[in-house]
């Protein structure tokens, strides 16, 4: 699937400097340093599907409206984060397929990192700023959590 999703990426028109998987090189440090700056999951064991349930505080959430939960691109692009930011995507392994965490981990700009997210709707996904400034996440009740960081929802 991760082949697929950057494919669908490249045909909204983004090269692959601004959306490409993470190498395997890169995979477990880039998802440590999310663990360990963010949650309170031991990275000594497989994550868990669901990190919102494990993130540091302070948090701000918000309930997304269907409407909010649909939008292309997402309601966070513009409104809490510089389009052109660097970032980290996670995305939940929708499809069942990995063998090892669940997650495919991708790296390129919070633009094409929604154009990735508008590609799977109601995928659990977490974006994170390349310095690990903050974390946002959409998880699959609709809920939009943001870390400290990030300015404050409307």
């Amino acid at each position: 699937m991760r082949t697929e999703l950057e494919a669908s990426v490249r045909q909204r028109g983004f090269p692959p400097e601004h959306f490409r998987a993470v190498r395997l090189t890169q995979y477990a440090a880039v998802l440590s340093s999310i663990l360990t700056t963010f949650t309170t999951q031991r990275t000594d064991r497989s994550p868990q599907r669901w990190l919102w349930t494990v993130l540091k505080g302070p948090l701000d959430s918000r309930q997304l409206t269907p409407e909010d939960q649909s939008a292309d691109p997402p309601v966070w692009l513009h409104s809490l984060v510089e389009p052109e930011a660097a970032v980290w995507l996670l995305l939940e392994d929708w499809t069942g397929t990995k063998r090892q965490d669940p997650f495919w981990v991708f790296e390129g700009t919070a633009r094409a990192a929604a154009a990735a997210v508008a590609e799977v709707p109601f995928c659990e996904y977490y974006v994170v700023h390349r310095n690990f400034g903050w974390l946002l996440c959409e998880n699959h009740h609709g809920v939009l959590i943001t870390t400290a960081g990030l300015p404050q929802m409307p």
